[in-house]
């Protein structure tokens, strides 16, 4: 098992996609998150035509927050202390990139 992806469209008239994305830690640091990330990005813009991709990441998951901004997200926001990991809360942060960005 590496890991499991998906685009979920919530709201059809708005074309908006949430990517997540979850590998397993043995395939972590090995250009595979950005791979998949790039991929799907790709699709949801060209095979899905939607008008922008969002996502959630732990304030505190530094490699996977570069790597999104490296594959164009920006940060548009943040859900204060929301998530409860190693004993403390944690921001989640919102992210997201246009398809004219793209």
């Amino acid at each position: 098992f590496v890991g499991t992806t998906s685009i979920t469209m919530t709201h059809p008239k708005n074309r908006d996609g949430i990517f997540t994305i979850m590998l397993s830690p043995k395939f972590w640091g090995r250009g595979y998150g950005e791979e998949v990330t790039r991929w799907v990005v790709d699709y949801a813009f060209r095979s899905l035509g939607l008008h922008r991709v969002s996502l959630g990441v732990f304030d505190g998951n530094e490699r996977a927050k570069k790597m999104y901004q490296k594959v164009g997200f920006v940060e548009e926001g943040r859900k204060r202390k929301v998530n409860w990991i190693n004993g403390h809360w944690e921001d989640n942060v919102l992210m997201g990139i246009l398809q004219e960005e793209w």
